[in-house]
Formats: C-alpha cells, structure tokens, sequence
C-alpha cells in the first residue's frame, strides 16, 4: 500500500516494492511507475496511460524478503484544474530471478478515491493486460 511523502498532499504517494521469495534474490530490478487516468471535481481528467518517472527505478538486486520504497511523482504529471477526486496508478517491475536467464514482469493497480471527509484513499486492484 502506498505511504505519503506529505500527509497534507495525498498525491504525493511512495509504494513499496518487496521480494517475497524467501529463497532468491530478484536480480537487475527494474520498476516503472504509471499514470492510467483522474479525474477532478471539475469532471476534467484523462483516460489513458503514461510513464509518469523516465528514471525507471533500478536495483542490482532484492534480497529475499527485502523491501525499496519507490516516490511516484504524480503531482509533477498532474496539472489539472481542481482537486482530484480519483487517480489511478499503475506499478509494473522487471527483474529475473538469479540462475534465471528470462526477464519477468509483474504489475500492481493502486485506485485512490475520496472518502467521505474528502481525503484521497488508495487501493490496491486487481490488474488487467500486461507489459508490453
């Protein structure tokens, strides 16, 4: 689940990325952060994926069990009128396993709505399409 870079500022999310493989270690990590829409309470937004962060997180590698936190900018790639009332994120890592000479791909969707008091809560979702 994501945490906040600034509480006043819930836009401002970082994820964290672990490798839950108690035997190996992921090796030449790369992880992309993506915007996939919003949509502010002026009903203005968009409804297409992007790259929000070119730099592409890298790691060597991510011993079993070992967690990295991971700023996704999205109030850089956000310049819309209004609050935003639903942004949804996306989260895609590369790596191999060591010993393992294929590249694999795994994704995360984070859905953030305001609640009631009008706070942006994320959520995770389930994941539809694939890497390309």
């Amino acid at each position: 689940m994501p945490r906040y870079l600034d509480e006043s500022d819930p836009i401002s999310a970082r994820f964290d990325v672990s490798n839950h493989n108690s035997l190996f270690s992921m090796e030449e990590v790369q992880i992309i952060c993506g915007l996939d829409k919003v949509i502010t309470d002026r009903n203005i937004g968009f409804d297409r994926s992007m790259v929000i962060d070119r730099r592409n997180y890298r790691y060597k590698s991510l011993s079993p069990g070992e967690t990295v936190t991971v700023p996704c900018p999205l109030r850089t790639a956000i310049r819309l009128p209004g609050s935003i009332t639903r942004a949804e994120v996306t989260l895609w890592v590369e790596y191999r396993w060591l010993f393992w000479p294929k590249r694999l791909a795994a994704g995360q969707m984070f859905v953030g709505e305001r609640d009631a008091q009008g706070s942006l809560q994320w959520s995770a979702r389930p994941l539809s399409g694939r890497l390309e």
